[in-house]
């Protein structure tokens, strides 16, 4: 299954918003990758202008035929994090550094009946066998239901797309010959860097 296009929320984990010096959000800060951004892996690569690629582990959510959730699985936000901070500080939008050839790393989806089957989910990546990200769904500033209202009320979601729900604490860059390792439940994901 390859999502039309990907719904992203920043800062859902209080952690991870305060380790970039952002305030944490009062509603959800929503940006969108598009569909073409998904590069299949497990060698991942980037484009010639990305010079620090950061990676962000999140749970993703596919949105059904109802616009409910109807898979899930681990995926990479990979973020050009110098490009990135030019961009906020010249107040332009970001698409630069989060929807670039590539952007996207996904796991095998994984069926699910209801979003109660996630609730106490914990998700973890490894680099080189080092743990640099450890999350719960149940620290998300806004849960999977809210996120998936608000997104239902203001933009034009559909069945297909894909839901990024936010990172935790411990993002940083990646180099060349990193071995990734991404966890949550019975889902395990490798990825290597070219």
């Amino acid at each position: 299954m390859k999502p039309h296009q990907y719904w992203c929320i920043g800062r859902n984990f209080s952690d991870h918003a305060v380790e970039l010096g952002n305030p944490i959000p009062e509603k959800p800060l929503i940006f969108l990758k598009s569909g073409g951004c998904l590069q299949p892996g497990p060698e991942l690569s980037f484009p010639f202008f990305c010079g620090e690629v950061h990676h962000e582990l999140e749970i993703v959510l596919l949105l059904g035929n109802n616009l409910y959730p109807s898979h899930w699985t681990l995926g990479l936000d990979l973020t050009e994090r110098k490009i990135q901070s030019e961009l906020k500080q010249m107040g332009q939008p970001w698409e630069l550094s989060k929807s670039f050839k590539g952007a996207v790393a996904l796991g095998a989806w994984q069926t699910i009946k209801n979003l109660d089957e996630l609730a106490d989910l914990e998700f973890t990546l490894k680099i080189n066998g080092v743990i640099k990200q450890q999350g719960f769904v149940s620290h998300m500033t806004f849960s999977f239901d809210r996120l998936i209202q608000y997104l239902y009320d203001r933009f034009p979601i559909a069945p297909g797309d894909a839901l990024f729900t936010g990172t935790p604490a411990g993002v940083g860059p990646l180099k060349s010959k990193d071995r990734l390792e991404a966890s949550a439940g019975p889902l395990q994901v490798q990825w290597t860097i070219k």
